[in-house]
């Protein structure tokens, strides 16, 4: 099996599958940018399923075997964007709620007529998240994670101690 993976991938295949699902995810999104929500979906369920998501897995499933996209998706900023996706995932929704709420009130789905307008604020709310969840990964996950990281690494060590002295 090896040996047909290092065959596709010296062919670029992986990288032809890589690029296309890529390509195929933005055309699918600029297409159904203008038809009702669940439309293009079996069983009515959201995110154009199962279509966008086999386009995406497709991506997934192919861009470890290619030879080039890979590096370009394994770059510092994705590296970085992984570390603190959890606090992404936590802060942003309240940045944007607090947001609409309290300073832009048209801040919502489909609320900003303006392009520009919408591409400032959402590089606002991007940049505050950014922010917000670097510090709280900085000052709360990491230590969290290291001190757990050291204690399990611990116990290891002293369970693998009393296998040997046995």
């Amino acid at each position: 099996m090896s040996e047909l993976i290092a065959k596709l991938q010296k062919t670029g295949l992986f990288d032809l599958l890589s690029a296309g699902s890529l390509i195929f995810s933005g055309l699918f999104i600029w297409i159904a940018r203008h038809l009702p929500e669940f439309s293009w979906s079996i069983q009515h369920q959201p995110f154009y399923f199962p279509f966008f998501t086999l386009i995406i897995g497709c991506f997934l499933t192919a861009v470890p075997f290619s030879r080039w996209i890979g590096k370009g998706v394994d770059n510092p900023f994705f590296r970085y964007t992984a570390n603190v996706s959890f606090g992404l995932y936590i802060w942003h929704n309240l940045i944007i709620t607090l947001l609409s709420m309290y300073w832009i009130e048209d801040f919502h789905y489909m609320g900003v007529a303006q392009l520009d307008r919408w591409i400032w604020i959402s590089l606002g709310v991007l940049a505050v998240s950014y922010s917000i969840a670097s510090l709280s990964y900085f000052v709360l996950e990491k230590p969290i994670l290291d001190r757990s990281h050291h204690w399990r690494g611990s116990r290891r060590y002293l369970k693998n101690r009393e296998n040997k002295s046995a």
